[in-house]
């Protein structure tokens, strides 16, 4: 059961309604807000408050994956309760008993704390003074989704000849992946 509220309501309302500019920036989304709420939740477990009724049926599998995986580098909870998104919590009833039982104040998620997350995450703007050797993804494994995501990117970007991309997925997936 969950102890801590992390209300991200008024954050995933604005962010709607008004920010989502390309498919890429959803994409970027669950993982920053995973690792925020993981760093925000003290190694308790949190049910996460601002996923509405139409955020319900644009979240995938691959969403809440790499908010999962985000979340876990950070937090030391084993799990996180996602309002309107996990099943527990999916129905309202669900997840107003879920937040009446925590014992532990709420803690509002901000705009700011976003982009403070993302800023700490980003090496881009150190002007390229970083040299990147390996670039590695699929922990947990890639879906078939994202290996096509993965190869449009390396399509349409110019990477470094001496950087080289490891992609982790399933047998199952790679099979799909190369045909």
């Amino acid at each position: 059961k969950p102890r801590i509220v992390l209300d991200a309501t008024e954050l995933l309302n604005d962010l709607w309604q008004h920010s989502f500019d390309s498919h890429e920036d959803l994409e970027l989304l669950f993982p920053v807000l995973g690792h925020l709420c993981g760093s925000l939740s003290d190694g308790e477990v949190p049910i996460l408050l601002g996923f509405h009724e139409e955020w319900s049926e644009f979240v995938t599998t691959d969403h809440l994956k790499s908010f999962c995986a985000a979340f876990g580098t950070t937090g030391t909870s084993p799990l996180i309760h996602i309002a309107g998104i996990t099943p527990e919590a999916k129905e309202q009833s669900g997840f107003d008993s879920l937040v009446h039982s925590c014992d532990r104040a709420c803690r509002t998620v901000t705009l700011v704390d976003l982009r403070k997350t993302f800023d700490a995450l980003d090496s881009s703007r150190d002007n390229g003074s970083e040299k990147v050797d390996l670039i590695a993804l699929g922990n947990p494994h890639l879906s078939l989704t994202e290996c096509e995501i993965l190869d449009e990117l390396v399509k349409r970007e110019e990477l470094h000849a001496n950087t080289r991309i490891m992609a982790c997925m399933s047998r199952a997936v790679y099979s799909e992946a190369e045909a």
